[in-house]
């Protein structure tokens, strides 16, 4: 027995204990003796890594972590700078992990399941991974994929009844018309490359419950034309750098609408968009000699005319103090229709240069919106820090002619 201070005697806590008397030393371990749901409670606030260490505890102990609805798994400490045979041999205790986390867990269900690494492994094993989940009939499934490598997903090789949330990033996919996803709510799809051999491609097909969307720099062919169909969904946002895209949108329950990115000869077609509330723009052409500028513009206003609050950032505008254009003297010798009405009650403009075409546009704004409340623009900082310049900007705004009289504009 290790003696902590060299006399030779007990250890001090035995050297106290009287006969009927407890021991202030000696107590028990009181978490131990939880119920296992309450146990694997605590657990789940862990990282499923330091989880299944506690298996070494005691064998009270030894098979709690099987029972997490939340696994999480990642391969951030692997180092790809390390010499090879090291990192070699850090990648197969990673692969080995995540297999024997997977076939040693019990639960019939898994809630969540998020798995990111960086380093290349073959789709099959990848494709078993998610298969194990699926098994468990998981309902939220995160995938961070390594960026080094192609992976090509195939929904139609899957069944994904109990998933609700789905966040995918750095892989390529194939849909399949025969793709049903009966219980998904949410969907992100970051970084992904969608193939296919037609040139017309219908996202989602068989989503009726999908609310809510987020396509973030995702590719796809040339020329393409995606199209989302969901009556379900209600809030979608759109971010890709594709330069040559048409995208259709079909959603007669769509409540929020963020688009942007940049484009040169993209283009838009939105159709039953009744329920419109916000809408975000923030999109911008870069090099584009198309002179039909202006037109797809009002197109676009005339497709969310019945939006309440919209949100247009400067990159739609453009700066005549930078090499981005967007309105441009097409758009200001572009003429709407006395006919064409908005419904909206307020406007924000960000990155506000005072220049003639952000004028143009809030002036049309002003002539269209019936119901218009409130009109907030919000300066850069070269022209905040010219006093002149703003007190001329503010009462050229000023004197804009407006529809509704109970309309007022801030310049910050």
């Amino acid at each position: 027995m290790v003696d902590p201070d060299g006399s030779g005697s007990p250890p001090l806590f035995k050297k106290l204990k009287c006969p009927g008397e407890s021991n202030p030393f000696e107590t028990e371990d009181g978490i131990s003796n939880l119920p296992d749901t309450v146990l694997c409670s605590i657990l789940s606030f862990l990282p499923t890594k330091e989880a299944v260490r506690t298996s070494i505890l005691s064998k009270r102990w030894k098979y709690q972590w099987t029972s997490l609805p939340c696994i999480t798994l990642n391969d951030s400490p692997l180092d790809p700078c390390r010499k090879s045979d090291q990192y070699e041999t850090q990648m197969l205790r990673f692969l080995n992990f995540v297999d024997g986390v997977l076939f040693r867990h019990d639960a019939s269900n898994i809630e969540k399941f998020c798995l990111s690494f960086t380093i290349p492994i073959k789709q099959s094993r990848v494709n078993a991974w998610i298969s194990a989940v699926i098994s468990r009939k998981v309902r939220e499934l995160e995938l961070t994929l390594s960026y080094r490598t192609t992976y090509v997903f195939q929904f139609a090789l899957f069944t994904f009844e109990t998933l609700t949330n789905l966040h995918l990033e750095h892989c390529s996919l194939k849909i399949s018309a025969a793709i049903c996803f009966q219980s998904l709510k949410t969907c992100r799809l970051v970084g992904v490359t969608f193939l296919e051999d037609s040139f017309t491609q219908c996202l989602f097909p068989d989503c009726p419950v999908l609310e809510n969307l987020v396509l973030d720099y995702c590719s796809w062919p040339k020329w393409a034309t995606f199209i989302i169909a969901v009556p379900s969904l209600k809030r979608f946002k759109l971010h890709f750098d594709d330069l040559y895209i048409i995208t259709e949108i079909y959603a007669p329950n769509l409540e929020d609408l963020e688009l942007s990115g940049c484009f040169v000869y993209s283009d838009w077609v939105l159709c039953d968009l009744h329920s419109l509330v916000n809408v975000s723009i923030d999109y911008l052409i870069q090099g584009s000699t198309d002179n039909k500028k202006a037109e797809r513009v009002i197109r676009l206003l005339k497709a969310i005319q019945v939006v309440k609050s919209l949100q247009i950032h400067d990159s739609i505008l453009g700066s005549r103090q930078s090499d981005w254009f967007w309105l441009d003297d097409d758009w200001m010798n572009y003429s709407v229709p006395g006919t064409f009405k908005l419904a909206l009650k307020e406007v924000s403009l960000d990155g506000f240069h005072g220049n003639v075409a952000e004028i143009h546009l809030l002036e049309l704004l002003l002539q269209h919106s019936l119901s218009l409340e409130r009109v907030d623009i919000f300066c850069v900082k070269n022209l905040l820090e010219n006093p002149k310049k703003i007190e001329e900007v503010n009462n050229l705004l000023q004197m804009l002619p407006r529809a509704s009289s109970r309309c007022v504009i801030e310049l910050q």
